[in-house]
């Protein structure tokens, strides 16, 4: 069988304490979480291979794959912070 590779954007929230909470945006529903950031990428893949599981028992479509988004972080200076 020819290997086909899916690649997913998955979202890791820290919630202290070194767990983490994990987000498959395309994928509606995909959560999981786990006890280190490690421990969250296996489960995080261990939620989506049940996920694509029930599409193909349903026999649903596999989601499109697309672009992956760009994820950064904006610094705001709070004296430019007008009330």
């Amino acid at each position: 069988m020819e290997k086909k590779i899916l690649n997913f954007s998955v979202i890791f929230e820290p919630e202290g304490g070194g767990t983490y909470s994990v987000f498959v945006p395309q994928l509606p529903g995909c959560v999981t979480q786990g006890n280190t950031f490690e421990h969250a990428q296996a489960m995080a893949k261990e939620a989506i291979t049940l996920y694509l599981e029930v599409l193909a028992e349903r026999r649903d479509p596999l989601p499109e794959q697309l672009n992956a988004p760009v994820i950064g972080s904006v610094s705001v200076d709070l004296a430019d912070v007008h009330p």
